[in-house]
């Protein structure tokens, strides 16, 4: 498939993407984007830039929860992009103004201007040739020493496939090793990467957080009877993030 017949299809599929499939999305309530805020923030924490004054992007901010994540935590300065009308409009009810733009031209027309870009759940739905591009336009928004922060479905997970394949939209695949592959490509040092576990905060949590240590420690073993190695990012959806060289 060429350039122009996948850009063909996105505008198709994107067009109704939460009446089609994200439905469930048009009931989200403050106190859903409260909870996740809370939990992400937690696994962010050491990341996210220590000044609250620093400018960020949420580039295919979706509804929005991550610049409600980032605002309810005192950054002043976060700004959205996206191309889905549809979740625009959701993200528009609870964080305000975002732009309406393909994340490409819009980060091509800032050049050196934010400390930090959010990629939650975007570079899977691009081709090879376009992540090498996207991750090299936010290398040049980024001011020196300026972070991304990437979120997506993890391959090497067990369960990673599910999410990989569980969206029509989906192009691509990533691991850590992969991943940490087309940052330094692309300009980035200092490659960084989290899991997305479950984090404590009351007693459900924890039970959970147990759950989840033990069977860590089981796919470990089954990783290490199978090939030799180690592999310490397990969770069907894993964080990275890496500086502006």
């Amino acid at each position: 498939m060429n350039r122009g017949e996948t850009s063909d299809v996105r505008r198709e599929v994107y067009r109704t993407y939460v009446s089609d499939k994200m439905s469930y999305e048009r009931a989200f309530r403050v106190k859903d984007y409260e909870r996740w805020a809370r939990n992400t923030y937690r696994q962010l924490r050491g990341w996210l830039p220590q000044d609250l004054e620093a400018r960020i992007l949420d580039a295919a901010c979706g509804h929005g929860n991550v610049m409600f994540m980032l605002r309810a935590n005192g950054y002043r300065h976060v700004e959205g992009v996206d191309v889905s009308e549809e979740q625009l409009a959701l993200a528009r009810h609870v964080v305000g103004p975002v732009y309406s733009s393909d994340v490409m031209v819009f980060l091509s027309e800032r050049m050196g201007v934010y400390d930090a870009v959010m990629a939650f759940d975007l570079i899977e739905h691009f081709t090879k040739r376009e992540v090498l591009d996207f991750l090299r336009h936010v290398r040049d928004s980024l001011r020196p020493g300026g972070q991304i922060i990437i979120q997506t479905p993890n391959a090497a997970s067990p369960f990673g496939c599910g999410l990989r394949y569980g969206d029509f939209t989906h192009e691509i695949g990533f691991d850590p090793a992969s991943l940490a592959h087309v940052l330094r490509l692309s300009g980035f040092v200092d490659v960084r990467f989290r899991e997305t576990g479950p984090t404590i905060h009351g007693p459900r949590s924890m039970v959970r957080w147990l759950l989840w240590r033990c069977i860590r420690t089981l796919l470990q073993v089954w990783n290490l009877a199978e090939t030799g190695g180690r592999q310490s990012v397990l969770t069907r959806v894993f964080r990275a993030r890496a500086t502006r060289a």
